[in-house]
């Protein structure tokens, strides 16, 4: 009664727990519950007053208390091997979740790691891209410092070079300015040292004007030969010069006036220009380059 007690319990179903079922034969079940038909044999005695039917009656409670136990056993065994492929079961499906989830995370440290280093990259190339702008600013605004200092050194330089043309060209013109004082200085000297001794080393030129008979005036031209200003330098000047050409052309007259503001010297009476132009190259040819030709009236027979 207390094994069938046990098997009962053993086979009762609880939630969340597994079904266990307990197969045996029909007699050891009857044997167990006491169902047992009891054969009708001679009640007959043995040694120790043991009959023949109460031994096989214990006989075969202990049989079946046996069998009762291996089966139980048996049972039970199957129940912790049941368990066990559960819990290992459930340990694969957890390792299972666990590796899942520990690649996730590896997935996401690597996408985090990657999303780091394009930053990073992105962050390296875009300051590479404002150093190399700030580099070509630089060598930009250094260029144009250069040339504006190029710029303003050429102008220096050309500023300087045209100081001293101009401080050349002054010192020239004193330099000529002092040679001719001094020319005309000496010629002043050397004209008033024949006039006090009388002598002169050329003939007298007579400078008066002369008035010819049967004269008339006409339109014509005459060769300006010097033309001054009004100071008694310029009057020696105009002299010399008709002299000169008097010398030359002693055949041509000379006309040396002084009309207002300047002293003048000026040659022949020519009625056609190319006689003027003749005349014009032969003064000039003597040194008198600012020598020209002048239509007015001229005196002719």
């Amino acid at each position: 009664m207390h094994a069938q007690t046990f098997l009962g319990h053993l086979q009762q179903q609880r939630q969340g727990e597994g079904k266990i079922t307990v197969t045996q034969s029909k007699t050891i079940t009857d044997l167990v519950n006491g169902n047992a038909s009891s054969s009708p044999e001679k009640n007959t005695t043995t040694p120790n007053n043991i009959t023949p039917g109460t031994k096989i009656s214990a006989q075969a409670k202990t049989v079946g208390s046996k069998t009762v136990v291996s089966q139980q056993q048996s049972t039970i065994d199957r129940a912790k091997k049941a368990e066990q492929k559960a819990a290992l079961a459930l340990g694969k499906k957890t390792s299972t979740q666990t590796n899942k989830n520990t690649e996730a995370a590896r997935r996401a440290a690597v996408a985090a790691e990657q999303k780091k280093a394009e930053a990073a990259a992105q962050a390296a190339q875009k300051e590479e891209q404002l150093a190399e702008i700030r580099r070509q600013e630089e060598a930009a605004r250094a260029k144009q410092e250069a040339e504006a200092l190029a710029r303003q050194q050429a102008a220096q330089e050309a500023k300087a070079r045209a100081e001293s043309a101009e401080a050349e060209k002054r010192a020239q013109w004193a330099r000529e300015a002092e040679a001719y004082k001094k020319k005309l200085e000496s010629e002043r000297r050397s004209q008033a040292h024949q006039q006090d001794d009388d002598e002169m080393s050329i003939p007298t030129i007579d400078m008066r004007k002369k008035v010819m008979r049967g004269s008339r005036k006409v339109t014509g031209y005459r060769v300006q030969a010097f033309a001054g200003g009004n100071t008694r330098a310029d009057k020696m000047k105009a002299q010399q010069a008709g002299n000169a050409i008097k010398m030359r052309f002693p055949d041509q007259p000379i006309y040396v006036h002084f009309y207002s503001p300047r002293w003048i010297c000026r040659v022949g009476n020519y009625r056609s220009l190319g006689e003027a132009e003749k005349m014009l190259r032969a003064v000039r040819k003597m040194g008198y380059k600012a020598a020209t030709i002048v239509k007015g009236k001229i005196t002719v027979n």
